[in-house]
């Protein structure tokens, strides 16, 4: 009679499809499991699996659904906690096991915050908002000009409700352009400017250039929109204003700053763009990422008479410690080359109008019938290092639960923080990631909060994913991994910390770009 290793050999030589019959081969000798196998796909569902050692196994897609997993191992596998919290005895395993998964309350919050997300995203999307924005139809031409981050989508919205003749040109950072039948697609650098922004924004001034009064030019805005168009001024060259922005990046300035600095020193910056397309209508319509006052920094400066001075951008370059090239201090010392002033006639025949942002996809978040009886804070949009920020959420927090609310209340922010990597090493990460990494050490298990940090756009920093998820055992999960906290933080590693927990938000292009969500919620703790 064969022996139970036989046995096992014999199935997997066979390459059965019955999985089932290989657990209950398997199941007669517990030793003889599935430590760094490859199990994706596997219909475990209806099994008794106590006692079951899948160290290290791949497990992605397969079947818990009425399992018996109490008593399993589960360390370092690779699966989708999804899959493992449709086990019959989930909980238990939870109660009875120091481990890296969430609890089915902690599950539930993830899925509640992220499902939140994604529909407050559709609903505030270019796609729903920009049909009940459409300018009337011209007596001559249209010109649509689709710049930023959200720059595809924008245009297919328009395209697909305007009623008439359309030419124009789409914008984006590379990796997200969508192809089109009707417009060229450009992709460029972002959000440290390259050749092919250079090259856009020379075929923008051929597009908008010698049109009449009776012609119309749509200029659609989004995130990015800034960087994308950033073709320098005077003798200054890309190389220059690609090292200035780099040398900004590298020390933290703020996203303000940032866009100040390139509109003064760019062809389209400041309101030059308008005065190309003069004397044809210019309608301006801005999907933003911020509060109505700060509508330069999705791009409105380049339709729009910027208040900003040569010696306010050189205090800002001064106060970053920039040093300057010499053609960079001719632009800011030249009237020449000052952009047009306010009362110019072009701004006479422009118009801008916000058409989404992100206080709509807050609303939106916030309206849920499922938050019902949450108290939103809204924190507005903050900028600042991601690290300094979580600590000033972390005391937020406590704060918060000092006043022994009988509600949940949840803080929500937007902006977009920053990561100074001075003194450690440049990981694989983005602000949210960090931000929530930090935030998670600070609150340092902190019964009662939950909490993602999301980029609208779909991609945190360099991140395969929107942002993350932290919850109070999180710290206490990755110690159980052999993971340590601090130590991912200062190498800058947030995308891989929270990957291997299965803690990552992960949505895909989103098709908008209306800056950060931080979503902090505060349960009552009994």
């Amino acid at each position: 009679m064969a022996s139970v290793s036989e046995r096992i050999q014999a199935v997997e030589q066979a390459e059965t499809e019955n999985f089932l019959e290989l657990v209950k081969i398997a199941k007669l000798d517990p030793s003889k499991s599935f430590q760094y196998a490859n199990l994706r796909g596997v219909d475990f569902s209806n099994c008794d699996l106590g006692g079951f050692n899948f160290t290290g196994s791949a497990l992605s897609g397969a079947n818990f659904s009425g399992c018996k997993i109490s008593d399993a191992l589960f360390d370092n596998v690779q699966l989708q906690l999804p899959e493992l919290s449709r086990a019959d005895d989930y909980d238990l395993l939870i109660k009875n096991s120091v481990n890296r998964f969430l609890s089915q309350d902690e599950i539930r919050t993830k899925n509640k915050l992220k499902s939140h997300f994604e529909s407050a995203i559709f609903q505030s999307s270019p796609e729903a908002q920009i049909p009940r924005n459409l300018p009337e139809k011209p007596l001559g031409r249209t010109i649509l000009v689709s710049i930023g981050k959200a720059a595809s989508s924008a245009a297919k919205a328009f395209e697909t409700h305007w009623d008439g003749p359309l030419d124009g040109l789409v914008l984006t950072p590379y990796g997200i352009g969508e192809p089109s039948d009707r417009f060229a697609v450009i992709e460029a650098g972002f959000p440290v400017p390259d050749g092919n922004a250079l090259s856009a924004a020379g075929k923008i001034q051929n597009l908008i250039s010698n049109l009449t009064k009776d012609d119309l030019v749509v200029l659609l805005l989004s995130p990015g929109a800034t960087a994308l168009t950033a073709a320098p001024i005077g003798d200054i060259t890309l190389s220059e204003l690609s090292d200035l922005n780099r040398r900004l990046l590298s020390v933290g300035a703020s996203l303000s700053d940032m866009n100040l600095v390139r509109s003064y020193l760019t062809a389209h910056g400041c309101g030059r763009l308008a005065n190309e397309a003069y004397p044809a209508q210019l309608v301006t319509l801005v999907i933003h990422d911020g509060p109505a006052d700060s509508i330069a920094q999705v791009g409105g400066s380049q339709t729009r008479a910027v208040n900003v001075t040569s010696d306010e951008v050189a205090e800002i370059l001064h106060r970053h410690r920039i040093d300057t090239p010499i053609s960079v201090d001719a632009v800011l010392k030249s009237p020449d080359l000052a952009p047009p002033s306010p009362d110019a006639p072009c701004f006479q025949r422009t118009t801008t109008k916000i058409v989404t942002s992100w206080d709509l996809m807050l609303k939106y978040f916030a309206d849920s019938e499922v938050l019902e009886g949450t108290e939103i804070v809204n924190l507005g949009a903050l900028e600042g290092q991601a690290q300094n920020m979580a600590q000033e959420f972390a005391n937020r927090c406590r704060a918060v639960i000092a006043e022994r609310h009988q509600h949940p209340v949840m803080l929500v922010s937007g902006g977009e923080a920053t990561v100074d990597y001075n003194g450690g090493g440049i990981g694989q990460g983005g602000r949210n990631a960090e931000f929530l990494l930090s935030l998670a050490i600070a609150l340092d298990g902190q019964a009662g909060v939950s909490a993602i940090a999301v980029d609208t756009d779909g991609h945190d920093g360099t991140m395969d994913a929107a942002g993350a998820f932290i919850s109070p055992t999180t710290l206490a999960r990755a110690r159980a991994s052999n993971i340590d906290p601090q130590t991912f933080l200062r190498q800058h590693h947030s995308f891989y910390f929270f990957q291997q927990l299965d803690d990552l938000i992960v949505t895909g292009p989103t098709g908008t770009g209306m800056s950060d969500l931080r979503a902090i919620l505060i349960e009552p703790v009994s």
